[in-house]
């Protein structure tokens, strides 16, 4: 899933290229914050029996009202955070001492769409459960970047990567194998990314990985 790099973990590539422009672009691209987004396209797309609202409202705006309160809304706030408070020197969080308060507000959103989720639009099932358990992904990588600066892109990714493996082993979907395969090929993508902007060493990267995995492809053999 990996590619050779010739950064060393935790090193700057020197200099702006053609490479690392692409490897930031991809960054930005594989952002943990857009996975609650991509989850809901690719549920609407390939798995809608999972949420139990009519096919109607399964469109583009649902997807827009979770790309506003999982995404423009935590990145509001980390932006407050930087200018205002000086909690967070960078957008990029390098540390992980400026990790933790924007991590934890970002579980605070999740939680948030939980209960809109539930008590506007009375979801309660599968899609539910699983927002449940990005955020329960979330509180972890809040409370683990405390003593150690785990990849939020690896567990994001691999989280994807567990939901979706696991719902298509346990109800099928005409395309979801090409879902899969494109998440797998974009889960490899953001992990040689990461490493060659030198923002984790391999152990955060799979570390990260594993989490999101194991939560999230867990979570749905067992509740879902």
């Amino acid at each position: 899933m990996l590619y050779q790099v010739d950064t060393l973990p935790n090193s700057k590539p020197k200099g702006i290229s053609i490479a690392h422009l692409f490897a930031q672009f991809i960054s930005i691209l594989t952002h943990p914050l857009l996975m609650c987004t991509y989850f809901t396209a690719i549920v609407i797309r390939y798995y809608p029996f999972l949420v139990e609202l009519p096919p109607q409202v399964l469109n583009i705006k649902f997807v827009g009202i979770i790309f506003v309160i999982t995404f423009l809304l935590p990145l509001a706030a980390i932006i407050v955070m930087k200018w205002s408070r000086k909690l967070v020197k960078a957008l990029q969080m390098e540390s992980k001492e400026e990790r933790v308060m924007p991590f934890f507000f970002m579980t605070l959103f999740y939680g948030l769409t939980v209960y809109m989720l539930n008590s506007q639009w009375g979801l309660s099932g599968a899609f539910w459960l699983s927002i449940v358990m990005m955020a329960i992904l979330l509180l972890l990588l809040s409370c683990i970047t405390i003593f150690f600066k785990i990849s939020a892109h690896s567990a994001g990714w691999g989280g994807l990567l567990g939901f979706i493996f696991t719902f298509q082993y346990i109800t099928p979907a005409v395309g979801g194998l090409h879902a899969l395969i494109f998440i797998f090929l974009c889960t490899g993508l953001a992990m040689t990314a990461r490493l060659f902007l030198g923002a984790h060493s391999p152990k955060e990267i799979y570390s990260g990985w594993l989490l999101g995995f194991i939560v999230c492809a867990g979570g749905v053999m067992v509740f879902i």
